[in-house]
């Protein structure tokens, strides 16, 4: 392990940290925080100084969280987690928490392994995604229900939906044509060719 970090820089740099950050030393005790993760695990500024890593681990995984701290400090490396899994944090007020984590182990001083953890709330994350899926879930509704057929492609031309419509069109049902390419369909090219010219030419006849 090669990061180095000089104890006199670790307050400023955690405190202008976008992510709530912490240190923890090997034995597992929070050493520092930021004012974003006092806030975020709902701690008075400084009371988590002190207290091992674990009360902020929800009650069902605690038992376990001393001994893969152990095995990290064993082998510190760069670490990412809960980006593809949800993590579960605890809060002072017993709040369980959507949460990503970033490991970063450092020397200290005397050569001491250390690690700064980097927290990020996912709930906005969350927020942000069901607003993706309910506006993805109203396109589908209108294309639907259209009367016109509607398909939607990839930049390769790889059909992505494929509404009602577009089978009374084309002759082939969603199942069939989504994934495939649409330049394997000839009769769609050729319909999509025309529709698309005579768009054109209406749009561009001479008065």
């Amino acid at each position: 392990m090669k990061n180095h970090m000089h104890s006199s820089g670790i307050h400023e740099f955690i405190e202008i940290a976008i992510d709530a950050t912490l240190i923890i030393s090997e034995h597992g005790i929070i050493t520092h925080t930021n004012l974003r993760a006092d806030q975020l695990f709902e701690y008075p500024t400084g009371e988590l100084i002190g207290q091992p890593v674990e009360v902020l681990v929800p009650n069902q995984y605690r038992h376990k969280h001393a001994s893969l701290r152990q095995s990290f400090f064993n082998n510190p490396t760069l670490r990412e987690m809960g980006k593809y899994v949800d993590l579960s944090a605890k809060t002072k007020l017993g709040n369980n928490i959507s949460v990503s984590i970033g490991l970063s182990p450092f020397e200290g001083i005397g050569q001491q392994v250390q690690v700064l953890v980097s927290i990020r709330d996912n709930a906005m994350l969350h927020e942000a995604q069901a607003r993706i899926d309910d506006y993805l879930s109203e396109i589908r509704n209108i294309t639907e229900t259209a009367i016109d057929a509607i398909i939607t492609m990839d930049v390769d031309s790889t059909i992505l939906s494929w509404n009602n419509a577009a089978t009374h069109l084309f002759g082939y049902t969603e199942e069939e044509a989504i994934g495939q390419s649409a330049s394997s369909f000839r009769n769609i090219c050729a319909k999509v060719t025309f529709m698309v010219l005579l768009m054109f030419l209406a749009r561009n006849k001479v008065k």
